[in-house]
């Protein structure tokens, strides 16, 4: 639960060395902590293939 109040406070974080140093100081030591939220951040930031790229091109008319 705290991975995830940490990430979702990370992601409103533009700079990616500011929101390391986030991340780094919220999680105060705990590695594996840090490990999640890092996680969590590369997940988030990866596009959603799914959506960007359709696998079936639609025509639609009107």
């Amino acid at each position: 639960m705290l991975a995830k109040i940490i990430f979702l406070s990370a992601i409103e974080i533009e700079s990616p060395n500011e929101r390391d140093d986030f991340v780094r100081q919220q999680c105060g030591g705990n590695e594996r902590l840090r490990r999640q939220v890092l996680s969590l951040l590369v997940a988030h930031d990866l596009p959603n293939t799914v959506v960007d790229h359709p696998a079936v091109k639609l025509n639609v008319s009107d």
